[in-house]
């Protein structure tokens, strides 16, 4: 996840190599690496994070369970998307429960 050399150009193309590469020198296990991201990275740099390993989990299994092969750019789009759509959904979301807190009844 964080040293295969299809993982590292995902990572490279998503700005998030360097932060990785130093959890991985400084950790003793994949576990470690995550949650030292997880501490030391900003909010919207671990919403980037999560999404781009759902995008490489979903690479994989599609790899193994269908035979498709995606170029690097697909998983990164791939997690971009994931993410815009995510964020836009829970805007409106909340947009649409401010209002209806809003109302007063008649």
């Amino acid at each position: 996840m964080f040293v295969c050399p299809f993982a590292v150009q995902v990572w490279q193309m998503t700005g998030l190599a360097q932060e990785i590469n130093a959890a991985v020198l400084t950790a003793i296990s994949a576990a470690d690496v995550i949650f030292q991201l997880l501490r030391t990275l900003s909010f919207e740099l671990k919403q980037r994070l999560v999404t781009v390993f759902w995008s490489l989990r979903k690479h994989r299994n599609l790899r193994i369970w269908e035979n498709k092969i995606e170029s690097c750019a697909i998983v990164v789009d791939r997690a971009r998307v994931l993410l815009e759509d995510w964020l836009s959904a829970n805007i409106t979301g909340m947009h649409q429960h401010a209002f209806s807190h809003d109302e007063q009844p008649l």
